[in-house]
This record gives structure tokens, sequence and C-alpha cells, in this order.
């Protein structure tokens, strides 16, 4: 069964026109001489029989010389396979370089971009369909099923780093939304990238099953530990943006509550009391998952959770010194309301990260 059909199109016109760079030997032309070489023994027509097909040099029987079946291995098959070979591995390369600008809590200029592989993926689909159309030997058919399984991996991972690129441009929305004081909007846009994530997870799981199909004794050119260590680190990361939105979407809630407590408390409103009970419950919940996580990522990315840990603690710091305050304000205390006030002002999440 053909799996190319499983390749994901780029739809693109591009095209990186990498030529084969091997072909295979010289065909054997010298069988006629080894026939004469036995008919000049004693041995009988069996013998002699049993003597020709017999590969007198000891060969592999799947090198370039006719097979036992008479069928010569074909160059043109060879070298498609070859250059599909190059492409996954370019397609490998750029994948796993993406990954490591893809970590939107260091960088807002954090990204992903798939183009390449696609390209990448695309070449090496049509090779592979030219040495299928090319191939003369079994050996041959079988190599071309083993670079099917290979690209099917691989579009596997495209269609994963795909979905983790609608997430990280939802992640990128959601922090410019903090950085304006607009937190409602930001939960909506982590929830949003929590999904995408989670489809990338689930996209990742199919890829890592064919990738069990997958063997380091393939006939092939691919470099196998560099597409183990493009799915690794796209596991980790993938996992890592799941963590840390699940604890971004009620941090954010918390900021949003805070911020309505904090009006009403400046318009002396006894409502602000109801507001900051609900960025108390937000932050601590944020705040335990923020720290459950620090055991569960890797260690590339434990120093966002860390941090973040240490600044939801202080929102929850914040949060209760000013329930505080607009317990005082309602008991027209407003003079105890003010010093509570001034103590949560001391706080500073700078000192955090």
């Amino acid at each position: 069964m053909h799996r190319r059909q499983y390749l994901t199109s780029a739809g693109t016109g591009l095209a990186l026109g990498v030529a084969g760079c091997t072909s295979s030997g010289p065909e054997n032309t010298d069988e006629s001489e080894d026939i004469d070489e036995f008919d000049g023994t004693n041995e009988s027509e069996d013998t002699n029989e049993s003597e020709d097909t017999a590969d007198p040099e000891g060969g592999d029987a799947d090198s370039d010389a006719t097979t036992e079946e008479g069928e010569t291995p074909s160059s043109e098959a060879a070298n498609a396979l070859e250059n599909a070979g190059e492409q996954l591995n370019e397609a490998i390369d750029i994948m796993v370089e993406e990954i490591d600008t893809a970590w939107a809590y260091y960088s807002t200029d954090a990204s992903i971009s798939t183009g390449g592989i696609e390209v990448a993926l695309e070449n090496a689909n049509t090779s592979i369909e030219e040495a299928d159309a090319a191939a003369t030997t079994d050996a041959q058919r079988g190599r071309v099923e083993e670079f099917e399984i290979l690209t099917e991996f691989m579009s596997q991972l495209l269609d994963t780093a795909i979905s983790l690129g609608e997430g990280l441009n939802q992640v990128l929305t959601a922090l410019s939304y903090e950085k304006n004081n607009r937190y409602e909007d930001a939960a909506e846009y982590y929830t949003n990238a929590k999904a995408s994530f989670e489809a990338a997870n689930k996209r990742l799981d199919q890829a890592k099953t064919t990738f069990g199909e997958i063997s380091e004794d393939m006939d092939t050119n691919v470099d196998y530990a560099r597409s183990e260590d493009a799915q690794s680190e796209l596991d980790e990361l993938v996992s890592g943006y799941v963590l840390s939105t699940e604890a971004d979407i009620p941090y954010a809630k918390g900021l949003a509550d805070y911020n309505t407590g904090y009006d009403r408390f400046e318009e002396e409103d006894a409502r602000s009391e109801w507001a900051f009970e609900d960025a108390i419950e937000h932050f601590e919940r944020a705040e335990s998952l923020y720290r459950e996580s620090e055991r569960k990522v890797a260690q590339s990315f434990r120093d966002t959770f860390i941090t973040q840990t240490c600044r939801t603690g202080k929102r929850i710091e914040m949060s209760e010194l000013m329930l505080e305050a607009s317990e005082s304000l309602n008991a027209e205390e407003y003079a105890e309301a003010r010093r509570k006030e001034e103590q949560k002002n001391a706080i500073s999440l700078e000192e955090c990260g």
C-alpha cells in the first residue's frame, strides 16, 4: 500500500531542484563470459545450470548486477530515492531550526514557519513517485515503501507544526492584550491557543505511531537520529505550550478580576470585595498549575514556569491586601483602607525572574 497519499501539499510553485548525486554501478555485461568459463568443465548439464545461477563473487543479491530473476536495478530509481532522502533530510533540518525559535514566552519575535518544510516534502514525494515508476527489482520497491513511511512521518510532523503555529500566533496575541490591560481578551486567546496545542498534540501522537514503524536499519540515506530529535523536540514544545496555556487562562482571568476590583475600590463601590475574591480564586488556580508544571516541562522551558509561579504568588498577596482594603473601606475605616493599599503598592513583581 502506498503512503504518499498522506502527504500535505504545500500548494506553492517553488522547487528546490536538488539533483541526485549518486548513481547505481554499471550493468554486468559479462554473463556470457561466465557461462563460457563453465562450458569447459566435465560436470553434467545440471551442475552447469546450478553453477551459472550462483554469484561467483559471493556478492549481494541486491547489487547493481543482474538479479537472479534477470532484472537489473534501475539507476533512475536509485537516483530518485537519493534525491528523496536529501529532501527529507532538508525538511528535518528546517523543522528542528524552526522549533528552536518557537517559545513565545522568551521573545515576542517567536515564530514557526512551515513553508520550507512543505516544499522539501513535496519534492521528496515527487522523487518517490519517480522511483516507484522506475523501480525494476523487489529490493528497490522495498526501498520505495520505506521512503513512503518516512514521508508519512514527516507529513504528520508538518501537520503538528501547522497547528503549533496557529497556537503560537494566538499566544502572541494574548500577550499583546495583556500588555494593553485587555485581560478578558487575553484569556479568550489563551483558550483558543490551548485548543490549537491540543490539536497539535493529537497529530503528534499519530506521528509517534508512524515513527514506531521506522527502523535505523532501513535502507535509506535519511538521518534517523535527526528524525528522532525533531519528533522529541516538537513533543517538548507542544507539551510546554499545553501546560502554559492551561495556567495562563486563569491567570489572565485573575488580572481581569483584579482590575475590575481596583476600579470599584477607587469609586468606593462595595462590590470591589467580590471582584478581589474572584481574582484570588483565579490566581490560586493559576499558581497551582504553574508550580505543578515546573516538574513536567523540559529544562529549557522551566524558567518560564518558575517565574510565573512567583509572579502569580505576588498577585495573590496583592489581591488579598486589596480585599482587606475593600473591607475596611466598606466599614468606613478609610485610613486602614489606604494603609492596606500602600502595602499592596510595596509589592514588586520585578523580584520574579
